[in-house]
């Protein structure tokens, strides 16, 4: 077990009231008051701290319900973990929910490690679990120091502005739920002084210390350094800026949404060969002018709504559908590309098709 840092820093420390104050103007005035919640739990600092604050000011057991996914990757400490986990639940009087494997299945599964792979198998575990006890949100315990490291670690991977939003404090998980970020604007420190002020123990996990995992990486490495450099109000720029990205994002998005109106009307008005087997159509930039930015993000809307994964499409996919839309002519028509998930870029006559790859073409990728 592991107690908070009685000698841990001050700067920005909140009392036990301030703390559940701020917390209870999050979630008791939100649509989710009053309804079943789902909270996740690993057992660390921050998801202890997010089920012991909510279970203070919401009062109602029944309310809230505990979850816990036990990935087994550390054998008995991972087991420990979930124990730790349903005594906690015991102990504030809410229900408890587990899944996942144990040590033992854990080192039998060929399964490949990943946190990607992780966050899955954990996510679907939530959504079902929520849906099985009739919850209407899962809460989870991203905080403010996550926001900058998920900032930082999108853009090293070559995000654009949504990737800059960073953690978003709410967001729809599945058809019927969302996910909910309470505790997004405080610091691992007001976490950390809150849990000492309990007297509260939580569970370390010491996977979080190895830097091979990107995002311990930045955390461990890359942050102290950037803090050392140009001081400690780095977080707070980043953020800064992943909220400015956050509004140009809808800016985007709201203009996107304009222009496939657009797209459709263009299309019913001008387009008098219909491409039947297309899944959408996008006018070219001389049929209808528009920004880069607003059409990727139309692009992304469209990927959405047909539930293909973004994270195939790499910037060279992205590069070639601009430069069709660019030099795309009246005269022009044929085969483009071959996308990822089976699809393929056509023009004909002025327009770009999405299609599926039995409309014909080549493999040009």
């Amino acid at each position: 077990m592991t107690y908070p840092n009685a000698g841990a820093e001050k700067n920005g420390s909140l009392t036990i009231a301030e703390f559940e104050s701020r917390l209870a103007g999050e979630w008791l005035g939100s649509s989710f008051s009053g309804v079943k919640s789902l909270i996740a739990v690993s057992g660390g600092a921050d998801s202890v701290a997010l089920a012991c604050g909510l279970s203070r000011i919401v009062g109602n057991s029944k309310q809230l319900i505990l979850a816990h996914y036990n990935h087994g990757w550390r054998g008995e400490e991972s087991d420990g973990d979930a124990e730790f986990v349903e005594a906690l639940a015991g102990k504030l009087g809410l229900a408890y929910r587990v899944g996942g494997l144990d040590s033992r299945q854990s080192n039998e599964s060929q399964v490949w490690r990943s946190e990607e792979a992780a966050r899955d198998l954990r996510y679907e575990f939530l959504v079902q679990c929520a849906y099985q006890i009739g919850a209407r949100s899962i809460a989870t315990a991203h905080h403010g120091s996550d926001r900058v490291e998920t900032s930082l670690h999108n853009l090293f991977r070559g995000t654009g502005v949504s990737g800059m939003r960073s953690i978003q404090k709410l967001r729809p998980i599945d058809e019927e739920l969302i996910l909910v970020r309470p505790i997004l604007g405080f610091s691992r420190q007001q976490i950390l002084d809150y849990l000492r002020a309990l007297g509260q123990e939580y569970r370390t996990d010491v996977t979080n210390e190895d830097d091979q995992f990107k995002r311990n990486f930045l955390r461990l490495e890359i942050l102290p350094k950037l803090r050392e450099r140009y001081g400690p109000s780095v977080d707070q720029h980043l953020i800064g800026f992943a909220d400015i990205a956050e509004d140009l994002d809808q800016m985007l998005a709201e203009l996107a949404g304009k222009y496939l109106v657009d797209c459709d009307a263009h299309y019913a008005k001008f387009h008098d060969k219909q491409f039947p087997e297309a899944y959408f159509s996008i006018p070219s930039a001389r049929n209808l002018p528009v920004h880069w930015p607003v059409l990727h993000k139309a692009l992304q809307i469209k990927w959405a709504e047909f539930d293909w994964p973004l994270g195939s499409m790499h910037s060279a996919h992205w590069i070639q559908f601009r430069k069709a839309h660019r030099d795309c002519t009246k005269e022009d028509s044929g085969f483009v590309s071959n996308l990822p998930l089976n699809l393929l870029l056509r023009m004909d006559q002025g327009w770009l098709h999405i299609c599926p790859q039995s409309a014909g073409g080549s493999n040009m990728n």
